[in-house]
């Protein structure tokens, strides 16, 4: 069972001005946000929004903030400003508004290759990130396809219990696409490869071949995909979890 999600290149939708990070927002603290940085050869960025403090700094290349599990911070409604730069730097790298959205969290996903001018510029995937229990899905995987250096891939699933499936779990993600899988409570087994290329004996085809942490029910999980660190090769990965 798996729901595809189209994700727009830098088209950044809902947010606003940060507050603290906090898993219970009040009635007047609207909605929520995460940014994760995956911009390959950009190094570590400082995020505004609006003139508020800028939140988070220094955050490094492959990691996610608030970095506490399932944690945000604070939003509020209206038009916004957000803004990309080099650590305490004056020169916005990106520059853009937005309009934020009533009672929703969000990541935002900055991914593209430093200096690219092609598809491949910076920019940010808005994520939406459904918080609450679905009625059907134990447990609940997403896959971001954030790795400028390959093609199209498809994604396998299975309980650590079972042989990986013949068919895609989630097929055909491009760059800057993702999809959405529901799978059983506990640990689950991914394997990424090239589009049209099945696992193989002993899952020799994976370009990701991870197994999740022992997942409860109610459970969700974010596998972005990125480029590998230098000197490496394949597909690199970041594991966030949203609840």
């Amino acid at each position: 069972m798996f729901r595809p999600t189209r994700l727009a290149l830098a088209a950044v939708l809902p947010v606003a001005a940060c507050g603290t990070a906090t898993t219970n927002p009040t009635p007047t603290e609207i909605a929520r946000l995460r940014i994760v940085n995956l911009v390959t050869g950009q190094g570590p960025i400082d995020v505004q929004v609006d003139a508020a403090d800028r939140r988070p700094t220094n955050l490094a290349y492959a990691t996610v903030a608030p970095s506490t599990r399932g944690d945000y911070y604070l939003i509020t409604v209206g038009t916004r400003r957000l803004r990309v730069f080099a650590p305490g730097g004056t020169t916005a790298l990106f520059d853009t508004t937005f309009t934020a959205e009533n009672l929703q969290a969000w990541t935002f996903a900055w991914t593209g290759v430093a200096g690219a001018t092609d598809a491949r510029r910076p920019g940010f995937i808005p994520l939406a990130d459904t918080l609450a229990a679905l009625p059907g899905e134990l447990v609940r995987l997403r896959v971001v396809h954030a790795a400028s250096a390959v093609g199209a891939l498809d994604v396998f699933m299975a309980p650590i219990t079972q042989p990986l499936p013949a068919t895609p779990t989630i097929e055909n993600i491009t760059f800057r696409q993702g999809g959405v899988a529901g799978m059983p409570s506990g640990n689950t087994r991914v394997c990424v490869t090239s589009r049209g290329t099945p696992p193989g004996a002993n899952n020799v085809n994976c370009l990701v071949n991870r197994t999740t942490e022992l997942l409860s029910t109610g459970s969700y999980q974010s596998f972005f995909l990125r480029d590998p660190d230098p000197g490496q090769s394949g597909v690199g990965v970041l594991v966030t979890t949203e609840r």
